[in-house]
């Protein structure tokens, strides 16, 4: 039976037209994945059959939900609906979650609005909920607040809210997008259980076929606002028959053409090495009288980088991924331990700005680690104030020698950086950590927030880049995939201590501790046909 049914929606926006008249069908109790590159209309197509288009939005076709009709509602009917039987589940959970309420309060939030249950009662069925996506009261108490919670945590909470009045349609919209392989893996199972036992339809939302396919019955392909391919998974997938569909397929295997690793010279020192680095923090005291206990997020940890060469350091998150790339990069001090670069010892209270040349670092969310009132000329400059020996005249040409390099023209320098999509910001961010000409890129989870045709390219330019300059990454990633398809060798990091290392293609092929067996395991793939 059709639950919701959509037919020729549109949206335009400022007088441009963003979905081109949209068709879906979606039956009761099924799972059915919309797909497609960033900037297709997924999420917008999605908001607008909830009537939540932006404001001055304007929208057109049908929008029909168990054959009431959607498009043209009342506020208030549309207020009544949402939650009880159409709910969202958004990809930033702590963008969506209130900061000053505790989860508890969230989740029963839904049933007060909505008037299914008195406060108490709300409370209590809060908690029942909270429990029933694995965050049960004695883990994580329905008081704690979103900032003490971890991302797949928040995920959960997220969902709770989602599903507590039971609804009859759930639109999840990159729910997995920022989580580790292995919770992602639960959230999707999660998800999977609910839909299953509650009978409920799912809208998958996802710009990763692999994650999308592994669940949906049926898979919907957007591109240019409307929807260019829809069928069975497993057919669609074997078959793709729209160009889109070809790209999303190939780029969730893509591998970039790399040359082997650099044989290093008889005794040649490493270029990175770290020894038994150790890394805590102080945590809050249990009473006030008490001693402040402390985290251990790095534990004697060790590793080498060569010149030429690619490492990657993998783990869920939580492993001491981004505590180990601070530390190297002199941005954090260490308890104990030494990290040396190039022979010269790393040390944030005394490190020359030479030294910090040498380094530079591209980080998950371009956006957020540029000013947005500059000028990409500007911030492409930045680092030299770490090189002031670099003549006025100089700089300019080493920023468009840059932005060449990473595949924009000089005349980009000019604009800013919010009229720049995701993948192209990325490539910025690649720009000014190569203007310095560096020994070392340390690329923390630099493409984990990218779709696979963006992050197949970009992992294409950091190969080609590695080829040109002789450069050395340290990549820091969550996923083994990712990140087996651009390092030589791998370092798993589980609770702060390596517990496998190894040549990658090895370390893939045959993992040994069960964390990386997990992290392997967790990987998506596209079904065999």
């Amino acid at each position: 039976m059709t639950l919701l049914s959509v037919r020729g929606l549109t949206l335009a926006l400022g007088g441009r037209e963003i979905l081109a008249g949209v068709d879906l069908e979606i039956e009761a109790g099924t799972v059915t994945g919309l797909v497609g590159a960033s900037g297709s209309g997924k999420s917008l197509a999605a908001l607008a059959m909830m009537g939540l288009a932006p404001e001055g939005a304007a929208t057109g076709g049908s929008v029909r939900l168990g054959g009431q009709e959607l498009q043209g509602a009342p506020e208030a009917d549309l207020c009544r609906i949402r939650g009880r039987d159409i709910a969202m589940i958004f990809q930033e959970p702590l963008a969506a979650l209130d900061p000053l309420r505790t989860i508890g309060d969230q989740v029963a939030e839904t049933l007060l609005i909505h008037r299914a249950a008195p406060r108490a009662e709300a409370r209590a069925r809060a908690a029942r909920m909270l429990a029933r996506v694995g965050l049960g009261p004695d883990q994580v108490p329905p008081g704690r607040y979103p900032h003490e919670l971890s991302g797949g945590q928040r995920q959960r909470v997220a969902i709770a809210m989602a599903v507590a009045l039971r609804p009859r349609l759930l639109i999840a919209d990159e729910p997995t997008t920022a989580l580790d392989v292995v919770t992602q893996a639960g959230i999707l199972r999660l998800l999977g259980g609910l839909v299953a036992a509650e009978g409920m339809a799912l809208l998958l939302i996802s710009h990763d076929l692999a994650v999308v396919a592994g669940m949906a019955g049926r898979v919907a392909v957007m591109e240019g606002g409307r929807i260019v391919e829809a069928g069975p998974a497993r057919d669609l997938i074997a078959r793709p028959a729209h160009p889109a569909t070809q790209a999303l397929v190939s780029a969730a295997g893509h591998r970039p053409a790399r040359a082997a690793a650099p044989a290093p010279e008889p005794d040649a020192p490493p270029l990175l090495e770290c020894r038994a680095v150790t890394r805590s923090y102080p945590l809050p005291r249990p009473h006030p009288f008490a001693l402040r206990p402390r985290q251990l997020a790095l534990d004697r940890v060790s590793l080498t980088l060569a010149r030429g060469e690619s490492v990657g350091v993998v783990g869920a998150s939580g492993s001491g991924k981004s505590t180990l790339a601070r530390a190297i990069l002199g941005l954090d001090p260490i308890d104990a331990g030494e990290i040396t670069l190039g022979g010269a010892r790393i040390d944030p209270a005394r490190m020359p700005r030479a030294l910090r040349a040498r380094m530079q670092a591209v980080f998950q969310d371009p956006y957020a680690s540029f000013d947005p009132r500059q000028s990409v000329g500007r911030l492409i400059a930045e680092p030299f104030h770490l090189a002031p020996e670099v003549p006025a005249a100089e700089r300019q040409d080493r920023v468009a020698e840059a932005l060449r390099d990473v595949g924009l023209s000089p005349d980009d320098a000019g604009r800013r950086i919010h009229a720049f999509s995701g993948g192209q910001r990325q490539r910025i961010a690649l720009a000014r950590a190569l203007v310095l000409r560096p020994d070392l890129i340390v690329l923390d989870e630099a493409v984990s927030a990218l779709d696979l045709a963006v992050r197949a390219r970009i992992l294409d330019l950091l190969a080609g880049l590695q080829a040109r300059h002789g450069l050395s990454y340290l990549f820091i990633g969550h996923d083994l995939g990712v990140v087996g398809a651009i390092t030589d060798r791998v370092i798993v990091l589980e609770a702060g201590r390596i517990v496998e290392a190894g040549p990658t293609a090895q370390l893939l092929a045959a993992p040994e501790h069960p964390h990386t067996q997990a992290l392997v395991a967790a990987i998506p793939h596209l079904p065999r046909p």
